[in-house]
């Protein structure tokens, strides 16, 4: 039985942290790359909630957030998280 064919999306980013202006900031760097789609989130929560929606190439999080810091995020994130397909 063969495995399922993994069909790859543009390349995601996500810029997470609780101060929306450097969200904005780091959005901005990212997308000089137009094949790179980025979004960013300022709740914890939620970017784990986006996560689980959709792949990601690429996090960057701020260590320090409320509801839920870079550090648990980290923790709580799986490892087949990223690059599902490889």
């Amino acid at each position: 039985m063969s495995s399922p064919r993994c069909v790859r999306a543009a390349p995601r980013g996500s810029s997470w942290d609780d101060d929306e202006a450097t969200c904005e900031q780091l959005q901005s760097l990212l997308q000089t790359n137009p094949a790179l789609q980025v979004t960013f989130q300022t709740d914890g929560q939620k970017a784990l909630a986006e996560l689980a929606r959709a792949d990601y190439s690429i996090v960057i999080t701020d260590l320090r957030m409320p509801t839920l810091d870079g550090m648990e995020m980290i923790e709580k994130i799986p490892a087949t998280a990223f690059n599902r397909c490889r």
